[in-house]
């Protein structure tokens, strides 16, 4: 039981490690994109990530990031409720129950 203890504290110093070295470099991040958009909030939860962006158009966009390790990602808002909206190049409408680029 004493090990287990151990273990679980050496682990949850780890965790907080990460949390701090993840805060830092979006930090960085944020820093270097403050033009385009700020984020106003976040959570990790595993390898999925969740951030609340402001940008000059939108108030508050949740944007979702799924499976992700690590390097640059690039946020756009599409309104794929309107029927002329077009997916980015390199990007292919899908049309199942509801129209989505993929």
């Amino acid at each position: 039981m004493k090990n287990m203890k151990s273990d679980i504290a050496i682990l949850s110093q780890k965790v907080d490690n990460l949390t701090e070295e993840v805060d830092t470099r979006l930090g960085s991040l944020n820093e270097s994109m403050r033009d385009d958009f700020s984020v106003v909030e976040r959570g990790l939860n595993g390898l999925n990530s969740r951030a609340n962006m402001i940008c000059d158009k939108i108030d508050d966009l949740p944007v979702y990031t799924c499976g992700g390790t690590g390097g640059w990602r690039r946020a756009v808002y599409l309104d794929m409720t309107d029927p002329n909206t077009n997916c980015p190049s390199g990007w292919q409408l899908t049309g199942y129950s509801k129209r989505t680029c993929g």
